[in-house]
């Protein structure tokens, strides 16, 4: 391995993180009004249908009761992250759990897969792989982070277990729909 290889590899990484911070910022952003809109389209939703509802942010988690027909949906940090997702909204109703995973709209940059060979190969695959995601992260900048999200909605069984053969999952427009198919309305 030689020093210049080496010297070559940190540069692209220095500008990769640069980039990449630029980019969390603005996600970091992005996530945190996604997470305001969905909680406030799930508290205009329940007042709706009448129920009282209290929000506890120190907890994050929206309580909502009517009558004694309890609704509770929890919601995570603006720095929690989940495979799959950037936000998780946890519904609970009827000794039911639904989840709505919420995920901004973000364009993929290329992942890294050189994790095997020679320390030579690995370098060589470290920088090979840095050589295409920065100039991609150069082009993007922020402009693809636009705010836009998309929602899906899992089912749980009621034994919790999560195996595909007792969840199910459906792509939504809003939480507002989640609560409506979960109350049947």
């Amino acid at each position: 391995m030689s020093l210049q290889q080496k010297k070559k590899l940190a540069e692209l990484k220095s500008e990769s993180k640069e980039y990449s911070e630029q980019r969390e910022r603005v996600l970091l952003e992005k996530k945190s009004i996604m997470i305001e809109e969905i909680k406030d389209q799930a508290i205009k939703f329940l007042k709706s249908e009448d129920f009282e509802v209290t929000h506890q942010p120190h907890k994050q988690t929206i309580l909502a009761d009517y009558k004694g027909l309890v609704v509770t949906v929890k919601y995570s940090k603006v720095d929690e992250w989940f495979f799959g997702a950037h936000s998780m909204f946890e519904i609970h109703y009827e000794k039911k759990q639904y989840n709505v995973a919420a995920s901004l709209k973000i364009e993929s940059l290329p992942s890294f897969n050189g994790f095997f060979g020679s320390p030579q190969e690995k370098l060589e695959k470290e920088i090979a792989y840095y050589e295409e995601v920065v100039p991609k992260q150069k082009q993007l900048g922020t402009s693809d982070i636009t705010g836009e999200y998309a929602l899906k909605l899992t089912t749980h069984s009621p034994n919790n277990r999560q195996t595909p053969q007792n969840k199910d999952t459906k792509i939504i427009s809003s939480i507002a729909d989640a609560l409506s198919e979960i109350f049947n309305v």
